[in-house]
């Protein structure tokens, strides 16, 4: 793992907790989260606004053990964005060396 994961788990009163989350930050774009979902028991998922990547499923594993899974996500995102990014140059005649 590339990114540093924080752990943000919210606990309960009695101490167990009631949600999982992890979540790093991805230099200029902003808070990635891999975490549980009370609607999806025992699923995890992926955001991170910025890149559009909403509730992206991680599969029925522990939030630590998805955090490689989501950065391989997160960067075919971000390999995405560059294609566009220089499509775009490119097209107003802005791709320079």
């Amino acid at each position: 793992m590339a990114l540093i994961w924080n752990d943000h788990t919210r606990r309960a009163q009695s101490g167990q907790a009631a949600s999982e989350s992890y979540q790093a930050e991805v230099p200029h774009w902003g808070e990635a989260s891999v975490h549980t979902h009370i609607h999806h028991p025992g699923e995890v998922f992926l955001e991170c606004h910025a890149l559009g990547i909403e509730m992206h499923p991680l599969g029925r594993v522990e939030p630590m053990d998805a955090l490689n899974p989501a950065e391989m996500v997160l960067l075919r995102t971000l390999k995405k964005h560059a294609v566009w990014c220089l499509d775009a140059m490119a097209a107003i005649g802005g791709a320079e060396g």
